[in-house]
């Protein structure tokens, strides 16, 4: 992904006053290099003063601020976005960050096909051992990441700055989300834990009776 200009930049770059109109040699993401949009994709759209990577329809006014950390290392833009959504008690909640930190890394294993009783069980594993030192344990979890993104074919830094980009767009609805969660809990929301259960309840004796069912007919076979 190009690094993005300063927002004051692709202003006076886009906005041809005299004309009043987008200057033709900016005009679309195909004849720049730049797109698609990061938000919906679209590749076909106007260089608005959002940035050349959002197109003007996703761009809700949260692009400028993140134009001007364009050339910061990855680490301190992402310490910006935090700074810009959240306050400073919250940037700075440990407890908060391990739970947001636990709970994308079981959202990206999931997607990946690992299940509930593979997670389980390695939490388990994992908690009947000493904890470990925080630095070496990042840079496992570095290490280990990148790893993961390789054996799947992805671009992680790839992947990093296009979320980085979306979650620009998505201040408003972050914070939104940050406080109606749950006081004192590690869940981003509330969660019916009763309907929880019964859900898993009526999910195993699904599973239960069709090894019942299948048991029988390899017993009649």
């Amino acid at each position: 992904m190009k690094p993005l200009p300063p927002a004051a930049e692709i202003a006076s770059l886009v906005c041809d006053e005299s004309k009043g109109d987008v200057m033709p040699d900016l005009q679309s993401s195909s004849d720049t290099g730049y797109g698609p949009c990061v938000v919906c994709g679209d590749t076909n759209y106007e260089l608005s003063c959002g940035g050349p990577t959002i197109c003007p329809k996703c761009d809700c006014g949260n692009f400028d601020a993140a134009s001007g950390t364009a050339g910061l290392p990855f680490q301190k833009r992402v310490v910006e976005w935090l700074m810009a959504c959240f306050s400073m008690e919250v940037c700075r909640d440990g407890i908060e960050r391990n739970h947001r930190f636990l709970e994308e890394a079981l959202e990206l294993v999931q997607s990946l096909d690992c299940t509930r009783s593979e997670a389980h069980q390695l939490v388990d594993y994992v908690f009947d051992r000493p904890a470990g030192e925080p630095k070496q344990e990042l840079g496992g979890s570095l290490v280990t990441l990148t790893a993961l993104a390789n054996c799947h074919d992805m671009d992680m830094m790839e992947a990093g700055e296009t979320e980085l980009a979306r979650v620009w767009t998505k201040i408003d609805k972050i914070r939104a989300k940050q406080a109606a969660k749950p006081k004192h809990s590690p869940l981003p929301q509330h969660v019916d834990v009763a309907q929880q259960q019964q859900e898993r309840i009526e999910t195993l004796q699904k599973l239960v009776n069709e090894y019942k069912a299948r048991a029988i007919e390899v017993a009649r076979g």
